[in-house]
Order: structure tokens, then sequence, then C-alpha cells
């Protein structure tokens, strides 16, 4: 009796990367790391209701903001912290020097006319002389 041995009939397959998982895994990086970038951006200004304007217009974005607000309590931020009004002129006399700035003053629309004005007075006591009022464009 003769008996075939099984090694003569075992193929041996090459071995190879699957190239499928490997791009999966890529794509969730990518998704990871544009998610991870979006969230990294730096908001300049603390949550106010904007008021609304059809007139509005998008300015350039040539200089650094100083942004500036006033909430419907009256209370002044300086780019998301909150200062008081002796605090604030002291930060704007320091900024004065700058040569390429803009002041953008985002005033929620539930702030007395006194209040904006008393920040709006603030900024040109300190030598600025332009301020731009953010507002939310009317649809």
């Amino acid at each position: 009796m003769h008996y075939i041995s099984r090694s003569k009939f075992r193929t041996t397959r090459k071995s190879r990367v699957e190239i499928i998982p490997l791009i999966d895994v890529m794509f969730l990086l990518l998704c990871f790391f544009i998610y991870a970038t979006m969230n990294m951006v730096v908001q300049q200004g603390i949550f106010v209701n904007l008021a609304s304007s059809e007139t509005s217009q998008v300015t350039p974005q040539d200089t650094e903001d100083i942004v500036l607000s006033v909430d419907r309590e009256g209370t002044y931020y300086m780019n998301e912290a909150p200062v008081s009004k002796n605090e604030l002129i002291s930060r704007l006399k320091m900024v004065q020097d700058r040569a390429h700035y803009s002041v953008v003053v985002n005033a929620d629309e539930d702030a007395t006319h006194g209040q904006v004005i008393g920040l709006l007075d603030l900024v040109r006591k300190n030598g600025i002389e332009e301020a731009i009022f953010a507002v939310e464009p009317q649809s």
C-alpha cells in the first residue's frame, strides 16, 4: 500500500498586507485631527446676543483684533476675560502704541445705550479713534 503524503498537496501562499483596514485607520486619524484642529480655534469674545443690521459689512482681517464686550449686566470683557473699568483703561493704554490692531465692540442687544457709549468713551479716551461694532447680518 502506498500512501501519499499531505505535504505534496499543501500550497504555500505568499503573505500580503491588507490595505483596506489600513485605509480605515488612516481615515479615522484624519477625522480625529480635523476635529481636534477645529476645536483649537481661539474664541475671542464672550457670548452676547448681537443686534442685527441690514447694512452690515464684512471687514478684512489685516490687523490684530482686540475684542471688547459688554453684556446685559454692564460687565466689560477684553478678549473673553472680565475686566474692571480701571483695568480696561490700563490695558487700552498699553495697546495704544501698537501699530496694527483694531478694536471690535461686541455689545449685547439688551445692554443699555449708556453701557455701550461708556465702553466707546473708554476706547476713545485712550487714543483709539476707530472701533468696529460687531452685528449679526439680517437674513
